[in-house]
């Protein structure tokens, strides 16, 4: 399906009733531009718990001066 939408612009351009689109973790809506204008997303129907993706995520997390904290994160291995 291709949809046009103006610029600095939120509209629904698709939607489907429970009984036609069933949620699952294999089901996902791919929102994607042609011009590459924007970065591709999709749109899961499961928690992203379920999604099977695989990998891990490494953190460190370092204490700053007065409570604050910095945070790295590394994901590994995630299926796309």
């Amino acid at each position: 399906m291709s949809v046009e939408a103006p610029g600095l612009a939120s509209q629904v351009v698709w939607s489907a009733s429970a009984d036609r689109v069933r949620p699952g973790s294999d089901r996902y809506a791919w929102v994607s531009d042609d011009l590459g204008v924007i970065e591709p997303n999709r749109l899961f129907f499961a928690p992203v718990k379920d999604l099977g993706l695989g990998g891990h995520v490494d953190s460190v997390i370092t204490p700053g001066p007065d409570g604050t904290a910095e945070v790295e994160l590394r994901a590994h291995g995630f299926n796309t």
